[in-house]
């Protein structure tokens, strides 16, 4: 959190790429400090870019945006040009 509360500061709003490809599992209680994260740093979230190869990601990203950026999208592994673009866009 503190070096993501200095970006934000320095630069104003910031955007995310979240690569769960890796992923394998989160703790319950997590979910509170997850939300927490959202509503402190929701606004300052230009965009969030999730990538990953499982379905469920891909509702992920719907889900993300009202809690935790202004825009959210899902890009498959395999897209890594079109997540570029779309984060630098």
């Amino acid at each position: 959190m503190p070096k993501f509360e200095e970006l934000i500061s320095r630069e104003g709003t910031v955007r995310v790429l979240m690569d769960m490809s890796e992923y394998k599992s989160e703790a319950p209680g997590a979910w509170k400090d997850d939300l927490r994260f959202g509503r402190e740093f929701h606004k300052k979230i230009e965009k969030m870019a999730i990538v990953g190869d499982k379905r469920w990601e891909n509702w992920m990203a719907d889900f993300c945006a009202p809690f935790y950026a202004r825009a959210a999208r899902f890009f498959h592994t395999d897209d890594s040009v079109a997540v570029w673009e779309w984060l630098r866009s």
